[in-house]
C-alpha cells in the first residue's frame, strides 16, 4: 500500500485558491474524507492535514462539464 500524502490547510488553499477558512468549512462539512488532526481539540488551522486524494477528488467533483455549444 502507497503511502498517504498529506497537505496543510494553507496548501489546499493555494490550490483551490480560496481562504484557509474556507479549507476549514470544507473539512468540517466532510468534503475531505480521510483528513486528520494533529494535535488535540477542535479543527484548527494549524492541525488539519487533508489528504493528497480527497483534494483531487473535491475537484474532480466540482469540475463543470464542458457543453458542446459554450465553445
Amino acid at each position: 500500500m502507497p503511502p498517504i500524502d498529506f497537505l496543510t490547510s494553507k496548501q489546499v488553499a493555494e490550490r483551490l485558491k480560496v481562504s484557509r477558512s474556507t479549507v476549514l468549512r470544507l473539512a468540517t462539512a466532510g468534503r475531505f474524507p480521510g483528513s486528520i488532526q494533529v494535535g488535540v481539540g477542535t479543527i484548527r488551522r494549524r492541525g488539519l492535514r487533508i489528504p493528497e486524494t480527497a483534494v483531487t477528488a473535491y475537484l474532480a467533483a466540482s469540475a463543470l462539464p464542458l457543453n458542446e455549444e459554450s465553445r
